[in-house]
């Protein structure tokens, strides 16, 4: 409210308010949870898809690329919409622009929900997850250079 009302870039203090969301109890509490998730999703049968933004509530689609490092293309703008295949994401990173969608492919190390990274594909509505499945995987990044549409359907996503 202050920032909007002292005339301040948008962009400003959405940033601004990430920081203080970082700052408080829930942060420590999401990155305990992330040490001990493997665990907790396994005994609750939770299956191989860790959901961190839904993106459009009709789905996403795009030419499926496959990135090594989502760091090294963040400042990228792509010409067609794109899905990005990401074997590492730090949780700093920009989303490039015209990304629809952002699957992290190693599910032994990704970002905590709230990670700078996160609340940028929730506020842009672009779906980003994390597959724990390396069979999975591998039928995605058969998918590479084709256009797909992905949808979340539970705690599933649907391609």
């Amino acid at each position: 409210m202050l920032g909007k009302e002292f005339g301040l870039p948008t962009t400003s203090y959405k940033i601004f308010s990430e920081e203080i969301t970082r700052g408080t109890l829930f942060f420590s509490l999401s990155m305990i949870l992330k040490k001990i998730d493997p665990r907790i999703r396994e005994s609750a049968h939770l299956g191989n898809w860790l959901v961190i933004s839904q993106g459009r509530s009709h789905g996403s689609r795009g030419y499926i690329e496959h990135v090594r490092y989502l760091k090294d293309v963040m400042h990228k703008t792509y010409d067609r919409r794109t899905v990005l295949l990401c074997e590492k994401i730090d949780g700093e990173e920009e989303v490039p622009a015209n990304v629809q969608a952002i699957i992290l492919i190693d599910g032994t190390d990704y970002p905590d929900v709230l990670a700078h990274v996160s609340v940028r594909a929730r506020n842009l509505k672009v779906l980003f997850t994390v597959c724990f499945e390396d069979g999975i995987n591998q039928e995605l990044l058969g998918l590479v250079g084709k256009h797909t549409f992905f949808a979340i359907e539970g705690n599933k996503l649907r391609f």
